[in-house]
């Protein structure tokens, strides 16, 4: 039995919750009496798989810097910021070398998929090592580890090491926004990494400064960045300048919303499809079989004559979407949160269509092929077209800040890999949802995850 006063203390005293910067309020992180579990050799294939599909990202990124390639690149990237969209075109070694990237996954009928990367601020390890904690202590597990946030701080070394960092212990700086919303997270590892012998300080831009090859917060010398914090917010201070010279500067991770662009992704699926691209992007047969076995069926949608060089004829795609609505995601290229995403089974009621007349400024009923022509030609980014995933539901007991609750919750779980090193971020996060779009900031929670041998 689960002593919910000890996991409420628990989670309490390790800050699992939102940080509400305007009322200097927390509001507790829901959180599910129900473990995710996986089994370990179910999740070494998954982490093998997810290095592969990784590594395409930077063969990828590359075959989009040739000149034939410009206007598919223009137009992929058109929904990020000039600061971010700057990055693109340079040498993609000078930007590569993330000591952590998130991959979403979701089932679909018993398999696991990875539906989307997040490799700019990926979060929730301490919220994951803080949730599996609190729950065991308060019943729910004898034996049992979570090590996310030491494994991050391992990673940050390690590619500190890599870019030719010398100090034993160098001191960390976690450089978030003012008032984050993950503030327990990042005061988590700070406490954490402290612990480790490794002085970490939190700052946001306005706290930084730069004196020669040394960062200094609080007229204190630090040697390497954690960036907690979009790139954008940094266009116009010295952190944003020496992003572009990363590795020297040691800021992890670079610049990298290119890569988690929702369509970069999608074109991973495109181009693994056709035999002719996947050789000019010089994907191996390894890597097609994973992406084919991990990425859901997805495809960008777009009217501009760029997508030409794909072959792809957006009025048959248009008509197959329609024809399979029910069964299919949409999901805006750019965009964070959950907030632009469309599930297709939903799309005539009324708070999609709500929610499609937000979007598009348009009046009435919006049919398919209404939103279908408002992308090709009014959207500032892109969108996608991804299967649908079956899903993992189930019902569960939730200790919300209203007490306890039952849920019939969706379950997802994601993924943490470094890279440029050995996988030293190979642990994981689960999440659970009232809806099927899972995810925080939209009323979902935590759930404790587990990789289990032999069901133990």
């Amino acid at each position: 039995m689960i002593d919910l006063e000890k996991l409420r203390t628990e989670l309490d005293l390790r800050k699992v919750a939102v940080f509400h910067a305007a009322e200097s309020s927390w509001l507790p992180i829901p959180v599910a009496l129900t473990p995710t579990t996986i089994d370990a050799h179910e999740w070494e294939a998954l982490e093998h798989d997810a290095r592969l599909v990784m590594g395409v990202f930077k063969k990828l990124l590359r075959w989009l810097q040739r000149p034939v390639q410009h206007r598919l690149a223009k137009k992929l990237f058109a929904g990020l910021t000039d600061f971010e969209g700057d990055f693109v075109n340079d040498h993609v070694h000078e930007h590569w070398g993330h000591v952590t990237v998130r991959m979403d996954l979701f089932w679909h009928h018993g398999e696991i998929k990875i539906i989307e990367v997040n490799c700019t601020i990926p979060a929730m390890q301490a919220y994951s090592d803080n949730v599996f904690y609190a729950w065991a202590k308060a019943g729910g597990l004898i034996q049992g580890e979570s090590k996310n946030s030491k494994k991050l701080l391992d990673s940050l070394v390690a590619m500190y090491r890599l870019d030719g960092g010398l100090l034993a212990r160098p001191r960390i700086i976690i450089l978030h926004r003012e008032g984050d919303s993950q503030l327990g997270e990042l005061l988590w590892f700070q406490q954490e990494w402290n612990a480790h012998g490794f002085e970490t300080y939190l700052a946001d831009p306005l706290m930084l400064s730069r004196m020669g090859d040394v960062w200094v917060v609080n007229e204190i010398p630090c040697d390497l960045i954690y960036r907690h914090i979009f790139a954008f917010r940094l266009s116009d201070h010295v952190a944003g300048e020496e992003l572009r010279r990363n590795q020297k500067s040691h800021i992890y991770n670079p610049v990298s919303a290119h890569f988690e662009a929702k369509a970069f992704l999608a074109l991973v699926s495109q181009v693994a499809d056709d035999q002719k691209l996947a050789e000019e992007v010089d994907m191996t047969e390894e890597e097609i079989t994973s992406i084919k076995k991990r990425v859901p069926h997805s495809r960008i949608l777009g009217g501009d004559e760029a997508f030409r060089s794909l072959g792809a004829n957006q009025g048959s795609l248009r008509d197959r979407i329609e024809s399979k609505l029910e069964h299919t995601v949409l999901k805006r290229s750019i965009g964070y949160g959950g907030h632009q995403v469309i599930m297709g089974n939903s799309w005539f009621t009324e708070e999609t269509q709500e929610k499609l007349r937000n979007l598009t400024n348009l009046a009435g009923m919006i049919s398919f092929e209404d939103f279908f022509k408002w992308v090709s030609d009014h959207d500032d980014s892109l969108w996608i077209t991804q299967e649908r995933m079956s899903g993992a539901q189930r019902k569960t007991q939730v200790l919300t800040s209203q007490g306890l609750d039952n849920w019939d919750a969706w379950f997802d779980a994601s993924i943490y890999i470094n890279t440029r090193t050995a996988p030293i971020c190979r642990g994981g996060v689960s999440r659970i949802s009232k809806s099927p779009v899972v995810n925080i900031g939209t009323g979902g929670g935590l759930a404790p995850f587990m990789i289990v041998s032999n069901g133990l």
